[in-house]
């Protein structure tokens, strides 16, 4: 397993939820009330502005929140401790605690290093924890049904990003054309840190969470839906059809171009 790549994505998680909490009381420009600094946030928009001077801004998400550290994280959930993250946690000693060790490892090669194995065994457990919290919440909250998996974020290989809070179909507004192919990142959790599957539903359930499809003429039309899913290992699962939780891109297909 790739620890460094499960920090990441543990990080991005951590985000997301912090961000879909915040926003439902405070709206989407909430980072005025994040309870981080003035200067901290001047800060964090010089590097958001640097980051898009150097890359495409158009290929990049541009919330503040992307270029928090976990120790901005404990700092804003701090702020916010009262609105549900207690309820998802419990213990802000523990999680607080938790994050601030992650920041250690968050850019490990400045110790010139590779990770020691108990270090990767304490990400790994640290990870898994907070990740089972925030899917525990989520299926209570968003599903109501307790142990089902539920999905974090969803990233196709156009820039279109679903992450959780969202509207379960996302609305591309983008064309393509049939031979082009279709990448999805799927980023889920299982409440029992089960293993999980993910489909695109033109094709078979598969182990990886990288689905990959090249398009065909028979995906022509305007608003077409490409319906990505997951499900855990278990009998019985969320929905009737056997999957457990889903979440819709919609782009126009249009003919190949022609030579």
């Amino acid at each position: 397993m790739d620890i460094r790549q499960t920090l990441l994505d543990t990080e991005m998680i951590m985000k997301d939820f912090i961000s879909m909490i915040i926003s439902e009381n405070w709206g989407k420009n909430w980072m005025a009330e994040s309870g981080l600094s003035p200067e901290r946030l001047k800060e964090l928009n010089q590097e958001r502005l640097q980051y898009e001077h150097e890359f495409n801004p158009l290929t990049t998400e541009g919330r503040l929140l992307n270029y928090c550290n976990f120790l901005d994280l404990v700092t804003i959930i701090s702020n916010h401790w009262n609105n549900q993250f207690e309820v998802a946690f419990g213990e802000f000693e523990s999680l607080s605690a938790y994050l601030k060790t992650l920041q250690k490892f968050q850019n490990p090669d400045r110790f010139n290093r590779p990770l020691l194995s108990f270090e990767k065994h304490f990400i790994l457990g640290v990870t898994g924890t907070i990740r089972n919290n925030i899917a525990v919440y989520r299926t209570w909250k968003e599903v109501g049904k307790d142990g089902y998996p539920i999905m974090d974020s969803v990233q196709d290989n156009f820039a279109n990003l679903w992450t959780m809070g969202s509207p379960k179909k996302l609305r591309t507004q983008l064309s393509l054309s049939v031979g082009d192919t279709l990448e999805f990142i799927v980023l889920a959790s299982h409440p029992a840190d089960e293993e999980l599957e993910y489909r695109l539903f033109r094709q078979k359930w598969q182990t990886g969470n990288v689905i990959q499809y090249e398009i065909k003429n028979s995906d022509l039309g305007k608003d077409i839906s490409f319906h990505i899913g997951i499900k855990g290992k278990q009998k019985h699962h969320a929905y009737p059809l056997g999957y457990d939780d889903k979440v819709t891109f919609e782009y126009t297909i249009l003919p190949a171009a022609s030579n």
